[in-house]
């Protein structure tokens, strides 16, 4: 099953390399878009706002600086494993030192997305979404700080491991493909998050409407120039 999977996300590199570069601009539409909405319901952008400065400001102070900066690590390595899973491969070991940093090895066929998906995936965001989804309005303000500190951990970690000289980018998947797809996968994952945080699924659902009725979506453009 993996080498299919393996085969089929081959094929489909690059195609998806282009389509991330022309839906960018609609995906940083949406992301605003969404944003805008949250910034006007002050009970959720607060404490969410409060949640990501509040980590800057630690992770700036003391976190930068201390040993744990290897959580970071785990959670980069997890994220290959998650992927690994969800294309048929095989875990086998997962370590993390705080010298020798994280190891992930599998048995299987490698892919681009088990490569790249550290850094678009915000998987603490993710488990303190899943974790709290059905949180009485009461703990309400308690999980949109939390998710804040999530989202903070992750926006850092992310901007620290994409260098030029990261393997994942720079052999496993190339810095040009890198280049072309991270930008629009971290607007619609960040996009996905406040569309879960306003109205769940169906907040999510209305995020694709919203990339689709874009005025800077392709199809729309294209439109135009036939026109």
């Amino acid at each position: 099953m993996h080498r299919t999977i393996a085969g089929i996300l081959a094929v489909l590199k690059w195609p998806t390399a282009i389509f991330s570069v022309a839906y960018f601009p609609a995906s940083l539409w949406a992301l605003c878009a969404e944003m805008a909405l949250d910034i006007h319901v002050r009970s959720t952008f607060l404490p969410l706002a409060i949640g990501v400065l509040s980590y800057f400001l630690v992770w700036n102070v003391w976190l930068r600086h201390s040993n744990l900066t290897w959580l970071s690590t785990l959670e980069h390595e997890l994220v290959h494993a998650i992927f690994a899973l969800l294309t048929g491969n095989r875990p086998v070991s997962l370590r993390v030192t705080l010298r020798s940093g994280g190891l992930f090895q599998y048995r299987g066929s490698p892919n681009f997305l088990i490569a790249v998906s550290p850094y678009f995936t915000p998987l603490g965001t993710i488990v303190v979404l899943a974790a709290t989804a059905f949180v009485t309005v009461k703990y309400l303000w308690f999980r949109y700080a939390a998710v804040g500190v999530t989202l903070g951990f992750h926006v850092t970690s992310t901007l620290n491991e994409v260098h030029a000289g990261q393997t994942d980018l720079r052999d496993d998947t190339g810095l040009l493909f890198a280049f072309l797809f991270l930008p629009t996968a971290n607007a619609v994952s960040l996009a996905l998050v406040f569309a879960d945080l306003r109205a769940h699924w169906h907040g999510m659902a209305q995020l694709l409407l919203s990339v689709r009725d874009a005025p800077c979506n392709p199809l729309h453009l294209w439109d135009g120039l036939r026109r």
